[in-house]
Order: C-alpha cells, then sequence, then structure tokens
C-alpha cells in the first residue's frame, strides 16, 4: 500500500543506474509471512532484494547491505550501508518487524522500529538520495517521524498465500 510519494519518487525512473536496497529486511524470506510462519512456507515468498533484481533487469545494478539486525543496538555497520547508499542512484529502506513480533502472545510496548532501524533510517535518508521506505509488519507502526522525511513510504504488511481448497 502506498501511503507517501512525495517528489514523485516512485515510480522509479528509467534512468536509474544503480539501486542500493539497504535494511535488516531486505534479503529476509521467513520475516515476510509474519506469525503465519508456523503455516506457511516462507521459502515461496520473494523478498524485496530478489524483487528488484529481476525487475531491474542487467542493466542496473543493485548494491546490497543489511544495515542492521531488527532487535539488535549495534550502528558499527552503518558506515559501509551509508558508503553503499552513497554510490546509488535510488534507495530502497527495507525496514519493519521479525516474523515473531507481531501475532499471538506477541504484544510490544513500543510500535516505532526496532532496533537501531530508525537511525539507518534518519543517516541514509540524509544522504539525499530519492529513497523509497518499504515496510514490512504485522501490526500499525508508529512512523511519524518517518513520514516527515522526504521519499516514497510502502507498507507490505505481512503475508501468507492462502492454500487453493480442495
Amino acid at each position: 500500500m502506498l501511503l507517501k510519494n512525495e517528489d514523485k519518487v516512485l515510480p522509479i525512473k528509467k534512468d536509474v543506474k544503480t539501486i542500493a536496497v539497504i535494511g535488516p529486511l531486505a534479503d529476509s524470506q521467513r520475516d515476510l509471512i509474519g506469525s503465519w510462519s508456523a503455516a506457511g512456507d516462507h521459502t515461496l515468498t520473494v523478498n524485496v532484494l530478489q524483487g528488484i533484481r529481476e525487475r531491474a533487469g542487467p542493466s542496473v545494478k543493485i548494491l546490497h547491505a543489511k544495515g542492521a539486525e531488527i532487535k539488535v543496538l549495534d550502528t558499527n555497520g552503518f558506515e559501509q550501508e551509508l558508503q553503499i547508499a552513497g554510490k546509488a542512484d535510488h534507495v530502497i529502506l527495507a525496514l519493519g518487524e521479525a516474523y515473531w513480533m507481531s501475532g499471538e502472545a506477541a504484544s510490544r510496548s513500543d510500535l516505532d522500529l526496532p532496533g537501531v532501524q530508525r537511525q539507518l533510517a534518519e543517516k541514509v535518508i540524509a544522504l539525499g538520495k530519492p529513497t523509497t521506505k518499504v515496510l514490512m509488519s504485522g501490526l500499525p507502526l508508529t512512523i511519524e517521524w518517518l513520514d516527515k522525511l522526504p521519499g516514497a513510504i510502502l507498507e507490505t504488511w505481512f503475508w501468507i498465500q492462502k492454500p487453493e481448497m480442495p
């Protein structure tokens, strides 16, 4: 769901030669199905990094960095992520919750992005590159601060493909 498209960041411009895909959920398949992980097959999902690679084609260089772990408070890897983002024409930030953070018996008292994802997003966006923030979660997040930053915001939610009934 498109929540914001400031400065018409989306669709990504056709003349973009390099895209940086950064964030703890960029290359995750398991987290995409959220609390359905017990009933679903996460190997059938297409994560953000895979989707961008497939859609962009061979003429666009795709750079990737994890940026941060979802629940870890370590910012040591940020320099690498900022260097990668600095080389890109467009940045995609894949942010959100781990699969086990929403659903039954998974209440949280803080509904902001967990860990240091906020700090990562603020530093990357401060570079001034066109940026798309892709949020993946099973519950609404408090992202007023993210909405105030330039670029686009997509909410993809967690999902599971419903099996066909016999």
